[in-house]
């Protein structure tokens, strides 16, 4: 989870290989009011999953870190 002013902000979930967005996903993001969430694996992969209201970034991790140094992952066109 990484945290944000104390509070959640984008949970995070790591797979070696797994790149099926785990539907526990849908029941605890709104537990803990986030409408994003992470799952990075170790494979070439970029999907966004979407349950309710809530998106889910499936990513490889050497496609997905640099965008922290870009300014964030929210405003990639795939995001969206």
């Amino acid at each position: 989870m990484i945290a944000r002013g104390g509070l959640p902000w984008l949970p995070v979930e790591a797979k070696l290989s797994d790149a099926t967005a785990l539907k526990n996903w849908s029941k605890s993001l709104p537990l803990i009011g986030c409408k994003y969430a992470f799952q990075v694996v170790n494979k070439p992969y970029w999907k966004v999953h979407t349950y309710d209201d809530a998106k889910i970034l499936v990513a490889d991790a050497a496609e997905v870190f640099p965008y922290f140094d870009k300014g964030g992952l929210y405003g990639h066109p795939l995001w969206i």
